[in-house]
């Protein structure tokens, strides 16, 4: 018996290592193409493209049109998997490759309605009477299809059944869509505060940084020409009218959301610093988007160089324009805005005709559609959406919504991308051909949903940002953290502000303009609310810009990658004060850790032991002071939450705040109390975790990153298409914010961080450089799937050329396009 449980032992070895072999041959023979020639019917000349050594493409054409038919077919080439993931994920049709497993977020997404919004806006914007970026998209898309009609089928095609659909201008709206939903915090964020505020009342929200906080840091406007708009302070938040909301009900929303296979944006840091502060006497440019971590990663490069353009970009999947990229002239980054574009409101109901909601006074009818959900291997999934005057009613998805809560009205959601059509391609072509301020400003003003901090820099010293969102009026008082009433009318948006009202700065006094997705200041008297993050890293970029004198493209390759967090060690040494004050620790192992946090500057390199008790030390005082009035469910989510970073100095430096009392027993819990408990657990768990010696808890240890990829989560195809995992530097709010969640377990692998990294110098603007988390392809075993990995986890770069002379003379392929 037991020879033969060896040999099928032996045998089923063999066939994963037949299986492997099999598919390391399939895809190195269906990976893409760097040489040659390929026909495109209908080009109007000759495309040459050359491949330089990370695989990006430099195309050279006689006109527009060409060199975006090109384009698509390169971009599908190397990402139409990705591509076909984001139309599935945004328009609810994952079910139909994975089965009843993604359902429930089928439902989700469908109820939205982002595929009807996405229609709307292709039909909206391709009626218009047709303007060059028309063309230009529509000669992508011919790319894509040409590519996906005669060339090879990708693995994860053939692996997961997928069938060969045209993409269509949808398309680019649907990616639009989903970005959006990644950028709506409100998603997370009301729900938690209405069911707290609504449970423990307005006393326990008191230390909560629900709105501007007082160690916030904000963004101070430039209209240019003057003195900065208005000074930093602290703005009270309007009391709000609460309504009942369970609090486990938004956990259904996060947990969708949270289940995605495809990465989503979390923040971002950029600055431009004009050239009286630098070295050349040019603008300096840098930008990292944060976006959760996946594989292949989000951003793929292209060059492209015809008459009339002449561009370098960062593209996402099945979008025809660069949405952050640099000409010779000028460049522009993005960063998320972080306004509230999600609110959402309680509906009443018409006892006599569940079809109606009171609206202003009136019952009025719900709109209705259904949806139907192909679920592979099953039959179908029909889900009725109703939609109230506020927008989608999303009870139907959500379970706890419907059957959970105490309050059983439903719960419609307001959102900004679904109010009205917009145009994504416009105001990214107008950057791209932008030939000063003005026409900056101009394509600003049409971007509206993501709202995104849009950072500019160019060749003539101009620097700016613009805060570009279309940002509702509410009455006086209207608290949109919270959940709304449906029914009056009274906490509806009253219209829109101007984009001249938008937050901005041009060529201010500082010599330099930043955004790390903290709050804007005032302008007019007006604080946008929004879900802004923590000072953490902005204080530290204006810190050393404050100081910059004669900046080079190092120093801000030094900064862009730097990894201390000042407001750490001020959090680590009110734990120790209140522990020393009275009977400190005699334990070694806790006054270990009490003493290497006291000389922490909060650096996160992989050698530094600090990070590694640092939040372990705070998972528990978090857990200790929350953990009972919110739940494990509410708990998880919060603690990740950036309003939680927000809170955590305000929360530890109050010592009379009521959630440090465990309302589970009948002793009056102290701050303290909860402080030495954290202690103790953190020694206790740490040493299980890594051993008896403190100097050896390094950080790399703990703090690692994998680049998963959605057919490398199930063993053991992990092996041959996940990249990592690595001890990485960085953490969490930190310029180089290689983040993570909370968790009690002491490890913390990392979920995002910075989706690439730019730095330009206009005086060397052919000498710019970047690197991206893994590499510019999506097949597994070509040479530019993850050879930038090495440069990025050790905070190097590699050029973006544009020198034709150069990128012929390093080129590693010639591919040449013909009619």
């Amino acid at each position: 018996m037991k020879k033969w449980l060896l040999r099928i032992g032996i045998g089923v070895v063999a066939l994963v290592i037949v299986a492997l072999i099999g598919a390391w041959a399939y895809v190195r023979t269906n990976g893409p193409k760097y040489s040659g020639e390929i026909n495109l019917p209908g080009l109007q000349a000759n495309v040459e493209v050359f491949h330089d050594e990370f695989g990006v493409p430099h195309i050279y054409a006689q006109n527009e049109e060409d060199a975006h038919y090109a384009l698509g077919y390169l971009h599908a080439q190397e990402r139409l998997f990705q591509m076909e993931m984001v139309r599935r994920v945004a328009s609810g049709r994952l079910s139909e490759l994975l089965g009843q497993q993604t359902a429930k977020i089928d439902a989700y997404f469908r109820t939205l309605g982002i595929a009807q919004q996405a229609h709307l806006n292709a039909e909206y914007v391709f009626s218009q009477p047709q303007q060059q970026y028309h063309k230009d998209a529509l000669a992508y898309l011919r790319g894509i299809n040409h590519f996906l009609e005669t060339g090879k089928t990708p693995v994860e095609f053939r692996l997961l059944g997928i069938p060969k659909e045209k993409f269509t201008p949808d398309q680019f709206y649907l990616a639009a869509g989903f970005m959006s939903l990644g950028f709506a915090e409100g998603f997370r964020h009301d729900p938690y505060l209405s069911a707290i505020r609504d449970k423990y009342g307005d006393t326990y929200l008191r230390d909560w940084a629900v709105g501007l906080g007082a160690f916030d840091q904000t963004i101070k406007s430039h209209k240019g020409g003057g003195k900065a708009a208005i000074t930093g302070k602290k703005h009270a938040q309007a009391a709000p009218s609460l309504l009942p909301f369970d609090a486990t009900a938004p956990n259904a929303i996060t947990a969708f959301i949270a289940s995605h296979i495809f990465p989503m944006m979390h923040g971002s840091n950029s600055w431009v610093v004009a050239g009286s502060k630098s070295a050349s006497g040019k603008v300096l440019f840098a930008n990292d988007a944060h976006i959760g971590y996946g594989q292949p990663c989000t951003w793929w490069e292209a060059h492209i160089e015809c008459p009339t353009l002449s561009i370098y970009g960062n593209y996402l999947a099945g979008v025809p324009l660069p949405v952050i990229a640099h000409t010779r002239h000028h460049a522009w980054g993005m960063t998320m805005f972080e306004n509230d574009d999600v609110n959402f409101y309680r509906e009443t109901i018409n006892p006599e005709n569940p079809n109606q909601v009171m609206y202003k006074g009136t019952w009025t009818n719900l709109t209705t559609r259904q949806e139907v959900i192909h679920v592979k291997g099953q039959q179908d999934t029909i889900v009725q959406v109703r939609v109230s005057p506020h927008g989608p009613i999303i009870n139907t998805v959500l379970e706890p919504l419907k059957s959970n809560s105490a309050d059983t009205r439903p719960v419609a959601v307001w959102w900004t991308f679904l109010q009205e059509p917009s145009d994504l391609l416009m105001p990214l072509y107008g950057l791209a051909k932008a030939g000063n301020l003005a026409d900056v400003r101009t394509a600003c003003s049409a971007l509206t949903s993501p709202g995104v901090n849009l950072m500019y820099g160019d060749a003539d010293g101009n620097v700016g940002w613009f805060a570009c969102a279309k940002l509702p009026k509410f009455a006086p008082g209207t608290n949109t953290f919270f959940l709304l009433n449906g029914a009056n009318g009274k906490d509806d948006p009253i219209g829109w502000y101007d984009f001249v009202d938008n937050p901005s700065s041009e060529n201010p006094p500082s010599g330099y303009v930043y955004s790390a997705n903290n709050q804007p200041d005032t302008v007019k008297g007006v604080l946008f609310p929004g879900y802004y993050y923590p000072e953490s890293r902005s204080r530290r970029i204006t810190d050393a810009l404050d100081d910059a004198k004669n900046w080079t493209p190092d120093d801000m390759k030094h900064l862009i990658t730097d990894a201390v967090g000042p407001p750490f060690p001020k959090i680590a040494a009110e734990v120790q004060r209140s522990l020393m004050a009275r009977n400190p620790p005699t334990d070694a192992t806790q006054k270990a850790i009490l003493q290497t946090l006291a000389t922490w500057n909060g650096d996160h390199q992989t050698t530094d032991i600090a990070p590694t008790m640092y939040y372990k030390l705070v998972w528990h005082v978090l857990h200790g002071a929350l953990y009972d009035e919110l739940g494990e469910e509410a708990f998880k989510e919060l603690i990740s939450h950036a309003m939680m970073q927000r809170t955590l100095p305000v929360l530890m430096a109050n010592d009379s705040s009521k959630w440090w009392d465990n309302v589970a027993t009948p002793a009056r819990e102290t701050r303290r109390d909860i402080f030495a408990a954290a202690l103790a657990a953190s020694a206790t768990e740490l040493t299980d975790q890594l051993g008896s010696d403190p100097a050896q808890w390094t950080w790399g240890k703990v703090h690692t990153i994998e680049f998963v990829h959605p057919i490398g989560r199930q063993k053991p195809l992990d092996k041959l298409f996940n990249v990592g995992p690595s001890p990485v530097m960085g953490g969490k709010e930190v310029v180089n914010n290689v983040g993570f969640d909370f968790t009690g377990d002491g490890l913390y692998p990392a979920l995002y961080g910075p989706s690439k990294r730019i730095v330009i110098d206009f005086a060397d603007v052919e000498n710019a450089v970047s690197v991206l988390p893994t590499g510019q392809s999506g097949h597994a075993l070509s040479p530019h799937y993850s050879d930038q990995t090495p440069l990025y986890i050790a905070g190097k770069f590699r050029k973006m050329k544009m020198n034709r002379a150069e990128i012929e003379h390093t080129q590693t392929g010639k591919m040449t396009f013909k009619p």
